[in-house]
């Protein structure tokens, strides 16, 4: 498995377990707290949070504080 799909699945599964319905924007600032308990840099976050906005996987709302799960599950 790859790096990448190694994030995806934990930021997917971090995402998920933040929702009260699935599709529900979730607060950027719970999602780190979330990844942060795992170990992760802040500065690796960004990197591929960013990544996968690009590639269609996440989104974040214009104001930029929720982000949603919009890949595969």
């Amino acid at each position: 498995m790859s790096v990448h799909s190694r994030w995806d699945d934990t930021v997917r599964d971090a995402i998920t377990s933040l929702e009260h319905r699935k599709g529900d924007w979730v607060s950027l600032a719970d999602l780190r707290s979330k990844l942060d308990h795992q170990g992760t840099s802040r500065a690796a976050q960004d990197a591929h949070l960013n990544r996968m906005s690009q590639e269609g996987k996440a989104r974040f709302n214009p104001d930029g504080n929720r982000i949603k799960w919009v890949g595969k599950r």
